[in-house]
């Protein structure tokens, strides 16, 4: 029989505090530690350190003689170059300016026809037109690029800003000796500004005067006198009318605090008023939704809908080209000012003169010019500025100066 070998019970270890210096000796193993400090500060006295490999170096070369490098020397280093491309090679010969020959009348002729000729040559003709003209067709990259082609304006680059002619032919009836009816067609036409210069006037005198007159000096003082003591007394009318108010509001507080106090609902009211509200929702959802399934099966009417919708479009910008081709010649409003017609500078029949030398000029040519780019949408309506007023300063003594005696 063999013996079993039982190990024995397994000491606790004794647990000991480092905090202290003394447990920490106590309880730590540093010797290896210490041994090797030792060694080293030994090494930093002696100057020791690493064995001989540290302080000897071993030459293994077979020979010994040192061949001199051609290597350049560092600081001559950065002038080379580091590039493997050689430089460009410059020639040095220096270029005689080549005269040209000086060519004749003759040959200068030749060259030209000669020119007309190659131009020719190269034209494009198209080869299934009646006449046999070159076509104005260019390859549009050489035209991009070698800058031949011109640069194509915006469509409205050439649109005048009006149809007005540029000199405006003045009426027959201005004319020195004038037929009978072209002088009263133009008095017509003066009298029809006049009109409508005095229905503007009524106008606004209608809106302003007319809505303020001015009353005498004792019903002004009558008026004011009345406005003023309004509240200051009661007739008994007023008191009446005022007793009665009184007691007819009393009644509506009454009424609207019986009105205001409700008894509180219960439980089974809030519960079907809820209900109802839900149903009503839900009724409206699926409304909705029906409505929404439904448009599926409207592809004809909605497509119907869209036509008329082009239809009225094209109508109304149609519409919208007709009165800009008629208000074409109105003039717009450019700037603050408003576009006014001229005065018509007329003579009436007892002025008119029976020769030239008796005749009046009316008018100013640079005026007419003047009203007549404004009416051309050329440039603005303009006003004459007035010149500026500056008060004239005043000159006075002052206080101290004055006192001073020279």
């Amino acid at each position: 029989m063999t013996e079993e070998i039982v190990d024995p019970e397994p000491r606790r270890r004794k647990r000991i505090s480092k905090k202290t210096k003394k447990g920490w000796r106590k309880a730590s193993k540093v010797d290896d530690i210490e041994e090797f400090l030792e060694q080293t500060r030994a090494d930093e006295r002696t100057g020791v350190s690493g064995g001989n490999s540290r302080l000897y170096l071993i030459d293994n070369l077979k020979s010994s003689s040192r061949k001199k490098s051609n290597a350049d020397l560092k600081c001559h280093q950065g002038l080379k170059l580091d590039s493997s491309i050689p430089p460009v090679h410059v020639s040095q010969k220096v270029v005689k300016p080549v005269e040209k020959p000086v060519k004749s009348t003759a040959s200068k002729a030749v060259s030209k026809t000669a020119s007309k000729r190659r131009s020719a040559s190269h034209a494009v003709y198209d080869l299934w037109s009646t006449d046999m003209t070159p076509s104005e067709e260019v390859d549009e990259h050489f035209a991009k690029v070698c800058k031949n082609r011109r640069v194509k304006p915006p469509p409205k680059y050439r649109a005048k800003p009006s149809s007005i002619e540029t000199f405006e032919i003045p009426h027959p009836g201005a004319s020195y000796n004038p037929l009978h009816d072209d002088h009263q067609a133009l008095l017509k036409r003066a009298i029809e500004i006049e009109e409508k210069k005095e229905k503007c006037e009524m106008k606004l005198k209608q809106a302003l005067d007319n809505y303020f007159p001015v009353t005498s000096s004792k019903s002004s003082e009558a008026i004011w006198l009345k406005e003023m003591s309004v509240g200051l007394t009661y007739d008994d009318k007023e008191k009446s009318e005022k007793s009665a108010n009184d007691g007819k509001n009393d009644s509506d507080v009454v009424s609207t605090f019986q009105s205001g106090v409700e008894r509180k609902k219960t439980e089974r009211q809030r519960r079907l008023e809820k209900e109802r509200r839900l149903a009503e929702r839900k009724c409206q959802k699926e409304k909705e939704q029906k409505l929404r399934e439904n448009e599926k099966f409207r592809l004809k009417s909605i497509k119907k809908e869209l036509k008329l919708r082009e239809m009225k479009l094209a109508t109304r910008a149609a519409w919208k080209e007709l009165e800009r081709q008629e208000n074409r010649n109105i003039p717009k409003k450019l700037g603050k000012l408003n576009y006014e017609e001229p005065v018509v500078n007329i003579q009436l029949t007892e002025e008119l003169s029976d020769s030239l030398r008796q005749v009046k000029p009316e008018g100013h040519i640079a005026e007419i010019m003047f009203k007549h780019l404004q009416k051309k949408n050329i440039i603005e309506p303009r006003k004459r500025a007035k010149p500026l007023k500056r008060c004239a300063s005043k000159l006075f003594e002052k206080k101290g100066h004055r006192a001073v005696a020279i």
